[in-house]
């Protein structure tokens, strides 16, 4: 099974290691007292032996940091032990610049020494090929793995103190959907919500006209829409209007339960007469179910013709908790 390892590709003034790093396609560790030659020793002990425990084969390597206590000394032996281990086939992922990426080790280890420091990099260090840095999905280059669209489960490793980790269970699972850019979970609650709006269209379309009308007004003036006027109106072409501030439009609004050919030429008709003296005024024609057989016109003489129907409103109405008691009550007689 593939493994998952968190990368730390240097920090503070070393940030700009990971930059060189990503732009080389390399992978780099410090860790500069540990020799080389006492680390592949140590990876051929343990591939010849193991009934030991690898922290007692990798006693050597604990012993190159004598400053550091026990505890740092294991963590230390630990990512030299995962960079100089990890196949071809596992993953190294890092952060730079708000954005994931992420690439499989390749070849083996190349120490930087005085005379080769491969771009300037600090001599007693070592570095790694990589199949090139990714910072898209595998098979979506329109999505850039930003900090802000993928998992806490994954970013929270920015935080881990040492410089390499490894993500196990649900972290590693999350990984491997981000790659993917498939999240089950998502998916799951995607179709939850979905059948909610399609049973709360069904409740809306039990609603009388007076009603409907009422749920109408709630859901617009809860989007920040202000009514103008009293509900229902005068006019016998508006039923409501309202000004929406952020954009400072007024709108109009015609309500119809149910939307059809006939009631759809009679609204515009009305709707014209009342407002002929406006220039480009905007109306809404407002219904839960349509049954229109002739599409509905964007535009009829100077007005900008506008819909609301029933499946926006069920989802509008999805985002307040309470229009929701507001329909229960309405259609069941329970509070």
């Amino acid at each position: 099974m593939n493994k998952v390892f968190y990368i730390k590709l240097g920090a503070g003034n070393q940030i700009n290691i990971a930059k060189k790093c990503i732009e080389n396609d390399l992978l780099w560790l410090g860790y500069n007292e540990a020799k080389d030659e006492t680390i592949k020793e140590a990876i051929l002990n343990e591939q010849q032996d193991s009934s030991k425990e690898w922290k007692e084969i990798w006693e050597p390597i604990r012993h190159s940091f004598p400053q550091a206590n026990k505890q740092t000394q294991t963590s230390y032996a630990k990512a030299i032990r995962q960079f100089y281990t990890a196949s071809e086939d596992d993953y190294f992922f890092t952060f730079l610049n708000s954005t994931m990426y992420y690439c499989h080790p390749i070849g083996d280890i190349i120490p930087i020494t005085e005379s080769n420091t491969h771009g300037g990099f600090d001599p007693g260090s070592r570095i790694r090929a990589t199949t090139g840095w990714k910072k898209t999905p595998i098979d979506d280059d329109s999505i850039t793995l930003s900090e802000r669209i993928i998992s806490g489960r994954i970013t929270k490793t920015k935080i881990f103190r040492g410089t390499i980790c490894e993500l196990k269970g649900k972290d590693k699972e999350v990984f491997f959907n981000t790659l993917k850019w498939q999240f089950p979970e998502y998916e799951e609650l995607e179709n939850l919500r979905a059948k909610s709006i399609d049973l709360i269209l069904k409740v809306i379309q039990e609603l009388n006209a007076h009603d409907f009308e009422i749920l109408v007004d709630m859901v617009l003036t809860k989007s920040g829409w202000l009514r103008v006027g009293e509900l229902g109106g005068t006019v016998k072409a508006i039923d409501m209007e309202y000004l929406i501030p952020v954009e400072n439009k007024q709108v109009y609004v015609q309500v119809k339960s149910v939307l059809t050919d006939k009631e759809c030429i009679e609204a515009l008709k009305l709707l014209s007469e009342e407002l002929a003296f406006e220039s480009n005024a905007i109306c809404y024609l407002t219904f839960h179910t349509n049954k229109t057989r002739k599409p509905i016109p964007e535009s009829n003489n100077q007005l900008i013709i506008k819909t609301l129907n029933g499946k926006t409103l069920a989802e509008l109405c999805s985002n307040h908790q309470e229009v929701i008691d507001w329909l229960f009550q309405r259609t069941t007689g329970k509070n």
